[in-house]
Parts: structure tokens; C-alpha cells; sequence
């Protein structure tokens, strides 16, 4: 009669690597950025001007046109600190998952403040765009981290 002895599950959290956190919000910024770029490309198709205002508004700013430069570095900005401090944190709560999604839907609702706070003289086109776009990015970066905590665990405690 043969018995095989199942080891106790480990805890997860000081074999996760940083490196692997910042690896996955690259990798889901990419594509958060491949979709927005091409958003923006079919926006642009269809004469969607994407001039927005900086410092404030009309009287005391300037303004700047969106770009597909600015979108892939912005993506790839915000996957790389949602990366970075989703491992940092990872070492240390135990059940990560719950936090990246409530962190992540704040940031991701009040980086809407840019486009929602835009002067008059910004169309309404570019500012839905811009939200649609804010959107996507968010949730694919939270989405792409998630699962990689939870892959992460699933190794471990297997």
C-alpha cells in the first residue's frame, strides 16, 4: 500500500519575484497601447481633431495634440509603476488579487479627471475618446496583473 505525502502549502508571497510583476504590466501595456493606438488611428480616420488643453485651460495654458508617441509612452508608464508597485506589495499581503482591482479602478477613474476637466474648446469627440481609451488601459493593465498574481500563486500553493 503506497502513500504518497502531500507537502503543506507554502506561502506564496516570498517566492513571488518583482521582476515578474514589472514583466507583466509591461507586457499587458503593450497592449493596452496597440488597441489605443489603433482607437486613435480610426478616430483620426474620421476627423476626430485630438488638440487637448494643459496648465488649467484657455487663458493660461497651451495646447498639445494626442499622438500615438504619447499614448504608448502613457500606457507604458502606468503598466510599469502598477507593475512595480503591485510587486513591491505582493511581498507583503498575502491575497494581492482584491487590491490591484480596487487600486487599479481608482486610478484608472481618476486619471479620467484629464480628459473629463477639458475647457469648452476641446471637442466632445476627443474627450469620449480619450475616456474610451483611459478605460481600456486600465482595465487591461489590472486585468494582465491579476492574473499574473494569481498564476503566481497557483505555482506555488500547487
Amino acid at each position: 500500500m503506497s502513500s504518497s505525502v502531500r507537502p503543506l502549502p507554502r506561502d506564496p508571497r516570498p517566492h513571488r519575484k518583482i521582476r515578474a510583476s514589472i514583466r507583466a504590466g509591461f507586457v499587458w501595456a503593450i497592449a493596452a497601447a496597440a488597441i489605443d493606438c489603433l482607437i486613435w488611428f480610426i478616430a483620426v480616420i474620421a476627423q476626430v481633431e485630438f488638440r487637448v488643453w494643459t496648465n488649467g485651460g484657455i487663458e493660461s495654458g497651451t495646447y498639445v495634440t494626442v499622438g500615438p508617441i504619447g499614448i504608448i509612452g502613457a500606457c507604458l508608464l502606468s503598466g510599469l509603476l502598477a507593475g512595480l508597485i503591485t510587486g513591491i506589495a505582493a511581498r507583503y499581503i498575502k491575497r494581492i488579487a482584491p487590491w490591484i482591482v480596487v487600486l487599479g479602478a481608482i486610478f484608472t477613474l481618476a486619471s479620467l479627471s484629464g480628459p473629463l476637466n477639458q475647457p469648452d474648446a476641446v471637442h466632445a469627440s476627443t474627450q469620449v475618446i480619450l475616456v474610451i481609451m483611459h478605460l481600456i488601459a486600465g482595465f487591461m493593465i489590472i486585468f494582465g496583473l491579476v492574473k499574473s498574481v494569481t498564476v503566481d500563486d497557483t505555482k506555488v500553493t500547487a
